[in-house]
């Protein structure tokens, strides 16, 4: 989600100790990556919505999309969506913090999350975050004055605790076929790790590794390990047969890459010359809320009137994602060189502060 208080540029750059003054382009151009990812992974869910059946693999073609789908995207930009969902909220309590108001405005905020949310999923019937992610929000607020390391320590047992058990189980299930079941307990920890990936993206930007200089060796280091890993779980995945096995490893250890490509975006939009390539990224990033929601309107919209005609295979449906993408991208930069905000991030930020936004550029 968007930034509020649309801070542009460098910040205080360690977390907490000054001003964001400007709007930091690098986690938009982030958050843009993200978002347009997602959407490969969820108009399969919007096809299964409309036509009541998984999407169709009837060829070597769509076999090999649905795997290189799951390993190099399932729950990896989720995982990214969340963490700077966190990082947002934490600027967002460091600009409020300075106004001397914080809590109604940051509360109203969450509530028009869940409105967006809740119309989201009722209108549209489509994949929905926006709720867990006002939850997230919400109880990450309770732990705003906490130091560094108790969010990291809640981020990590969060985020990764049912993960890992999980994959135990598969791996258990796969080798000794005990048929071991998911437990309650456990399916409900996998369901909270966005909240951790919220709690682990609010640690980074207090840590500083997204905005300080100084903290870029450690980065570095963090892409490094992340990167062996992912090459090692990618390697594990492509030498299986069990179709669970192979999901519960691309999604329940989705973290390790996903931090890899969190972590290697940062050290590459360092370079000027990329950056500038990229900005025109940056405008669909700051209309991360317009572009998520508009991501239903264009796929089932599009994915109705493909299965009213013939049956969809997934590698089709897959290619549906680019006109929908060069779509958004066109207009978000078209809308943002004429208007200050994005339309449902102006309605956002009204609700938040109750005033009425200009929304023409001056």
């Amino acid at each position: 989600m968007n930034v509020d208080a649309t801070p542009q540029g460098p910040t205080s750059g360690a977390g907490f100790n000054g001003p964001v003054k400007q709007r930091i382009e690098s986690i938009d151009i982030i958050r843009a990556i993200a978002v347009m990812a997602i959407l490969f992974v969820n108009i399969g869910s919007y096809y299964a919505n409309q036509s009541h059946q998984p999407p169709a693999i009837v060829s070597p073609l769509d076999v090999w999309s649905d795997r290189v789908v799951g390993l190099l995207v399932l729950d990896k930009f989720h995982f990214i969506f969340a963490f700077l969902f966190g990082v947002s909220a934490a600027i967002l309590y460091e600009n409020m913090s300075l106004r001397g108001k914080v809590w109604r405005p940051y509360l109203r905020r969450m509530a028009v999350l869940v409105a967006f949310g809740a119309v989201n999923l009722i209108l549209l019937h489509a994949p929905d975050v926006l709720i867990f992610y006002a939850v997230n929000g919400t109880l990450l607020a309770l732990f705003f004055r906490t130091p560094q390391w108790v969010l990291l320590i809640i981020g990590l047992v969060v985020a990764c605790g049912g993960n890992l058990a999980s994959v135990l189980v598969a791996v258990i299930n796969h080798h000794a076929a005990t048929g071991i079941e998911m437990v309650p307990v456990l399916s409900a920890w996998v369901v909270a790790q966005s909240l951790g990936h919220t709690f682990l993206g609010c640690w980074a930007f207090r840590a500083g590794l997204l905005t300080d200089e100084r903290r870029i060796p450690a980065v570095r280091v963090l892409f490094a390990v992340a990167a062996v890993g992912t090459v090692a779980l990618w390697a594990w995945a492509l030498s299986l047969s069990n179709t669970s096995l192979i999901n519960a490893i691309n999604g329940n250890l989705a973290i390790v890459p996903a931090v890899a490509y969190l972590s290697g975006l940062v050290l590459l939009l360092r370079s000027s010359r990329l950056h500038t390539r990229l900005l025109p990224l940056q405008r669909y990033g700051r209309m991360a809320l317009t572009s998520y929601v508009t991501h239903g309107v264009f796929g089932i919209t599009g994915v109705t009137a493909l299965a009213s005609v013939t049956t969809i295979p997934y590698s089709l449906l897959l290619l549906l994602c680019a006109p929908i993408l060069i779509l958004q991208l066109v207009f978000c930069n078209w809308w943002l060189s004429r208007f200050a905000y994005g339309p449902l991030e102006w309605i956002w930020r009204a609700g938040t502060y109750l005033i009425r936004p200009p929304m023409r550029l001056r």
